[in-house]
């Protein structure tokens, strides 16, 4: 019976290798794609030309949705070492999308986001959000607004 076993885990092991060289083709075409990057002042993030051309309101309302599903990161129980281990190997060995495989590097991502949006906000002299007031675990029923007055109006 021992033989069996080393027998079945030598199979389901050339299985995955195997699975692995079948798709190494099609790897990219899984991914999702990233959040754009620079080395501006606005913590990493680009704007696209769309976002360029956002109101306040609109601005301010992407802004919104964003905090509210990423403001209860550090207190929600975040997956574990082993999950995220698997899911990277599943998906690096048969393909499949990476979405999901780095939840700390979205986190980053979206916060760098909120805070381009925050300080574009505040350059149009718009009210501007406390972002680390708003990113605080709090009841999902309490919409995120913005409170901090422009420059022009704080006097």
């Amino acid at each position: 019976m021992p033989n069996a076993t080393i027998l079945s885990r030598f199979f389901i092991g050339a299985v995955i290798a195997l699975g692995g060289c079948a798709s190494a083709g099609s790897l990219s075409s899984g991914t999702v794609p990233e959040a754009p990057l620079s080395t501006g002042s606005t913590g990493g993030y680009a704007f696209s030309a769309s976002e360029k051309e956002l109101s306040c309101k609109q601005l301010a309302g992407r802004m919104q949705v964003r905090i509210l599903e990423i403001r209860d990161y550090n207190a929600r129980m975040q997956s574990s070492g082993f999950s995220n281990l698997v899911q990277t190997a599943v998906s690096s060995t048969i393909g499949g999308p990476t979405r999901g495989t780095n939840p700390s590097g979205a986190y980053a991502r979206d916060v760098a986001m909120l805070e381009a949006y925050n300080a574009e906000l505040a350059r149009k002299g718009c009210k501007s959000y406390d972002l680390a007031a708003e990113l605080q675990p709090k009841d999902v029923r309490e919409t995120p607004a913005a409170h901090i007055k422009p420059a022009s109006e704080a006097h």
